[in-house]
């Protein structure tokens, strides 16, 4: 479980700041990943209305833009980072000219990069804006050498939401807390259409499972999630089980589908859009997964999580929000914060037991019933 230090308050409690003129223009730069940006969104909130008549644009991958639907009539404009351009030495000049031109085009009052990166970092100095802040601690050091101010955070305070929320605190010297944001359901966007698209009914019960996530030592193995399935179709015959991923992990996924002897679960698996996909997890019961970006769209969406942590740290980007239930096996290289098992053992999953998970996900369930 995260370890919440700051005060949580509701956006009705966050006050203009006195100085609300200091900075008009702002951007942030947090280009990925889809989780990372879900857990930026409570510090883009408390700028957002404490400096209500500022605009704030934000640098984001052009692939994961869509996230920015759910909150657009808050946000100015929003500056795609075309990564896969970058990939091409062809296109890589004239990307970076129409970039830079982007970026220095409209005069920022103040840069904060909350992705800590040398890539991210340059990108705020490209700004030429004369107030570019990140955190000291940055992921890559070098980053640090690019900004005009940099906040470090008390020892304390470890959880990605609350350092975020952590850094607009101290820009605009307001007092540390996270406001309790929830992504609103989009205009216009009609579940029940939805659904039939998707092979469902409104008034159906179900859970929905993402399985895969991009390290493998975030990705259990098929017959894990195989048995966890099992066992809720067993007790809860008429629920529907839908499983969740991109078109890139349909293999894995497929495996996690073949290994279930029992339940028949709906693959979704690179058949939605966000919108689709926030929405299904939204109407779920209970999420099941990994730690991946659905994992945090459950979080902000305040449904049941049960995920499973190995190499990377809860209390550091795990699920902040209530109804939350985090499993993580006690061994000596536990997060580790590696992509691949330095040991080639994998111990972090195997050593990970199904029967007090599937235990705490049916007395849930039957709770929800």
């Amino acid at each position: 479980m995260s370890v919440k230090t700051l005060k949580i308050c509701s956006l009705d409690e966050i006050l203009p700041c006195t100085n609300t003129g200091k900075f008009k223009r702002i951007l942030i730069i947090k280009p990925s990943s889809l989780g990372d940006i879900l857990q930026a969104l409570p510090a883009f909130y408390l700028l957002r209305k404490s400096l209500p008549e500022a605009q704030i644009d934000w640098l984001v991958n052009s692939n994961l833009s869509d996230v920015f639907s759910y909150i657009k009539n808050d946000l100015g404009r929003i500056i795609y980072f075309r990564r896969d351009k970058f990939r091409m030495f062809s296109s890589i000049p004239g990307e970076l000219i129409n970039l830079i031109n982007v970026l220095r085009k409209n005069t920022y009052d103040l840069v904060i990069d909350m992705q800590g990166l040398i890539r991210s970092a340059l990108m705020a100095f490209i700004t030429k804006s004369k107030y570019k802040v990140g955190f000291s601690d940055a992921k890559e050091k070098i980053s640090g050498f690019f900004y005009d101010n940099k906040i470090s955070a008390p020892k304390e305070i470890v959880h990605a939401i609350e350092k975020n929320c952590y850094l607009i605190s101290s820009v605009l010297g307001i007092e540390n807390r996270v406001p309790n944001f929830v992504l609103p359901k989009p205009l216009g966007f009609k579940m029940s259409h939805q659904l039939k698209s998707l092979g469902l009914e409104s008034n159906d019960e179900y859970i929905t499972v993402s399985p895969v996530a991009r390290w493998k030592t975030k990705t259990w193995p098929p017959d894990f999630f195989g048995e966890i399935i099992d066992s809720v179709a067993l007790a809860f015959p008429w629920k529907k089980i839908i499983i969740l991923g991109s078109w890139n992990e349909s293999s894995a996924i497929s495996k996690v589908i073949s290994s279930c002897k029992i339940a028949k679960p709906i693959n979704l698996c690179g058949k939605t859009n966000i919108e689709e996909l926030f929405e299904l997890i939204r109407n779920s019961q209970i999420f099941i997964g990994n730690d991946s970006g659905s994992m945090h769209v459950a979080s902000l969406l305040r449904v049941p999580v049960f995920t499973f942590f190995g190499s990377t740290d809860p209390e550091k980007t795990g699920p902040y929000w209530p109804c939350s239930n985090v499993y993580q096996a006690k061994i000596d290289c536990i997060k580790c914060l590696k992509r691949i098992c330095p040991e080639k053992n994998f111990q972090c999953h195997y050593k990970l037991k199904t029967e007090p998970i599937i235990k705490d996900i049916i007395t849930k369930l039957k709770k929800l019933t």
